[in-house]
């Protein structure tokens, strides 16, 4: 399996969530718009059954072979993941992870899919990041507090930050986690 280079957020609050379970076999998360997998493979690793889609998924072909990866290959700017015969249609996620990825429609269906008491991880690139690099389109850059006003009144937030960041490279981001109740 490649190295895993995860998401300190994505880690941490992962785990302070996982704590919570004498047994994992039964946690099912989400891994939208994996790309390489990254995550997918942090949670393969912790047993965890995963769900990874991308619209691309060579960088994450290797884990084929995994008894707890469903792998879904869906381009979910075109059609709602939830909404057409695929291994999501009837799912809920205790855990739903998106990293570095921002599609605003999805984002009703992401909250819909969430199992009650599930955690909700998500970080991805905010207006300013334009100057560091891609994306520099403000269609795919969050507001200042867009995230925070997404979830409110239908999630518990546990944690937001948006600023500027320099690991893994100098950007500016928004991260979330929030809670099902």
């Amino acid at each position: 399996m490649k190295k895993i280079n995860i998401s300190p957020w994505v880690q941490r609050f992962s785990e302070i969530y996982l704590k919570k379970y004498k047994s994992t076999k039964k946690i099912k998360v989400l891994d939208l718009a994996c790309g390489s997998g990254r995550h997918s493979r942090y949670f393969i690793k912790k047993k965890l059954s995963v769900f990874s889609v991308d619209k691309n998924i060579s960088g994450i072909r290797d884990l084929q072979t995994r008894s707890n990866i469903s792998i879904i290959e869906a381009d979910i700017e075109k059609t709602d993941p939830w909404s057409h015969p695929s291994a999501l249609k009837g799912k809920k996620f205790n855990l739903i992870v998106v990293t570095n990825y921002l599609f605003r429609p999805l984002f009703p269906s992401i909250i819909r899919n969430l199992k009650k008491n599930g955690m909700l991880i998500y970080e991805t690139f905010s207006k300013g990041n334009e100057k560091y690099g891609h994306p520099k389109n403000l269609n795919f850059l969050l507001k200042s507090g867009e995230l925070l006003k997404i979830v409110e009144k239908k999630l518990h937030v546990i944690a937001f930050e948006e600023g500027y960041i320099e690991n893994p490279k100098k950007a500016v981001v928004q991260r979330i986690c929030a809670k099902k109740l």
